[in-house]
């Protein structure tokens, strides 16, 4: 039991390590291939969401996961609910890559009969390269901005929650006999 507890923490701190410092090819290109990425991510993940695996609680949150290569795609937060993992007043959508980070979240609510959407971009290390408001105006940051340095504002909390999220999901998948409790 002593040596599967030990694997269990082994592990989560090798994917942490791997999500932190990880450095692919869209982080040396810039905003535009961040950009790139998350909106393949988007469409590929939408235009596929029938062959996933569907699980969450109603009225909460739903989770999507690719069940060939066991990992989370999609993750949706409502507004009804609210705990640390969501958005007050606000459905938000998170998406993650095959390599186990957010990319792009958008979150969204209804005010006065208009939509009020934000949306943000995430690339290698969590850095945010894109992020645009409620009004439609675009922020890029070419070298990406640091959201464990940043910690305040909306793109943070997008990050923030995005990843307990995930994290959230991923221990839901852990057998009971693996947890530490």
């Amino acid at each position: 039991m002593k040596l599967l507890k030990k694997f269990f923490i082994i592990s989560i701190m090798l994917v942490g390590i791997y999500i932190v410092f990880s450095t692919e090819e869209v982080q040396a290109k810039g905003v535009n291939s961040v950009v790139k990425h998350s909106r393949k991510i988007y469409y590929t993940t939408n235009g596929k969401l029938k062959s996933y695996k569907k699980t969450g609680e109603k009225g909460k949150y739903t989770d999507y996961w690719n069940m060939k290569k066991k990992y989370l795609v999609k993750t949706i937060t409502y507004p009804n609910y609210y705990d640390d993992t969501t958005l007050k007043k606000y459905t938000v959508e998170y998406y993650y890559d095959s390599s186990l980070k957010l990319v792009f979240a958008f979150a969204y609510r209804r005010v006065d009969g208009k939509v009020k959407e934000y949306r943000t971009y995430y690339g290698a290390g969590g850095k945010l390269y894109r992020f645009i408001n409620a009004k439609g105006k675009v922020k890029d940051y070419k070298n990406g901005r640091d959201m464990y340095d940043q910690r305040k504002g909306l793109p943070y909390l997008l990050y923030k929650k995005g990843m307990e999220n995930f994290i959230t999901a991923q221990e839901s998948w852990i057998p009971d006999s693996a947890k530490i409790y």
